[in-house]
């Protein structure tokens, strides 16, 4: 990352916990400068995200007496900042959805298409409990309950005053799942004409007539920046891979646009959903 002005997404995820990690221990970027031997306007890059060395951030976390774990954490982030796509092991604890979580976080939009299920943001409970149980995967109740909260936190984006817009393309073959008569649908359907109301929120769906799609190759969500960096994010049953070179933004945005000429109109698809 040295030398390279375009910092990732990313980066700025280290660079925010770092500024954080020093005003929680009452320094100024004068002490941490004199105290490591950087110069001040180091100190300040670092917190920006720009030229983070792994040497640097772990000169950082001594500094702020960071408990071993999380710190081995943002060096991972960090060693991930080096790539250009990165994948990252599944796991049932939070740490597989911080990165993530904190990317939806600080996107100014985020562009979800999805091709069997509903996306997460947009998902009830009772919908997400249902997806979970019915996995290949096989989940005790704790964990259950832990992967829950996930998505609630990660839902509670869309309510924050400066929340991301939120732009939503559903197969009809996920909403098919909901057409029987069973409380979890109903419920789920309810919550989906709801939120196709709310101002930050819109929502479409591809409906079977169409045939063949650009997105049958699977789902994805492309995240964007309000400084013209963008993610994409894509996750498997055991792994989680994200890209962010120009070349595969472009394929993902071209995804998108012949998703969107498919699908039906804001206004239709909330027709649709009424019927159903």
């Amino acid at each position: 990352m040295s030398g390279d002005p375009h910092t990732t997404v990313v980066s700025h995820r280290v660079a925010t916990e770092l500024r954080q990690l020093r005003e929680s221990a009452g320094l100024s970027c004068q002490d941490v400068a004199g105290r490591l031997g950087m110069s001040v306007s180091k100190v300040r890059r670092l917190e920006t995200g720009v030229g983070l060395r792994l040497a640097d951030v772990e000169a950082l976390l001594g500094l702020y007496d960071v408990p071993t774990e999380r710190g081995a954490e943002l060096l991972t982030v960090v060693r991930q900042c080096h790539r250009r796509t990165w994948w990252k092991q599944a796991q049932l604890a939070p740490r597989y959805w911080r990165s993530l979580t904190h990317l939806e976080a600080s996107a100014n939009r985020l562009r979800d298409f999805q091709l069997y299920v509903l996306p997460a943001l947009l998902r009830t409970e009772d919908y997400g409990r249902l997806l979970l149980d019915n996995g290949i995967m096989s989940r005790t109740a704790a964990e259950v309950d832990l992967l829950i909260e996930v998505q609630r936190a990660r839902q509670a984006v869309l309510a924050r005053p400066d929340g991301p817009a939120l732009d939503v393309v559903i197969d009809e073959h996920a909403i098919a799942t909901l057409a029987s008569d069973d409380a979890v649908s109903r419920g789920q359907l309810r919550h989906l004409l709801a939120a196709s109301e709310w101002p930050n929120v819109t929502l479409r769906v591809i409906p079977r007539s169409v045939g063949m799609h650009a997105g049958m190759h699977g789902s994805f969500t492309l995240m964007e920046y309000d400084d013209d960096r963008n993610v994409v994010f894509t996750e498997q049953l055991v792994c989680a891979t994200y890209y962010q070179t120009e070349s595969d933004i472009i394929v993902y945005r071209g995804i998108m646009d012949s998703l969107l000429d498919d699908a039906l109109s804001p206004d239709r698809t909330r027709d649709y959903l009424h019927g159903l």
